[in-house]
């Protein structure tokens, strides 16, 4: 959660930050219990350390398609 919170923060966004009001709600433990599984935590961490990457190397195209990726499962 802190990870997305400080994405949002540090994007300077309008748009992004009032998105990241919507995912609150969907970190709400009661719509979270698939995902709070080792395996996940595990795809989660890996797929933020490859998001963190991107946003290093300024690689719009990667950084996006990472995102949709991440997200897709939820």
């Amino acid at each position: 959660r802190e990870f997305h919170a400080l994405l949002f923060e540090t994007s300077h966004n309008k748009t992004v930050r009032l998105f990241s009001n919507i995912l609150s709600i969907a970190f709400r433990k009661k719509y979270r219990t698939r995902f709070m599984s080792e395996e996940w935590t595990g795809i989660g961490y890996k797929n933020h350390c490859l998001i963190l990457d991107a946003i290093r190397h300024q690689d719009k195209r990667v950084l996006l398609k990472l995102i949709r990726e991440h997200i897709i499962p939820t």
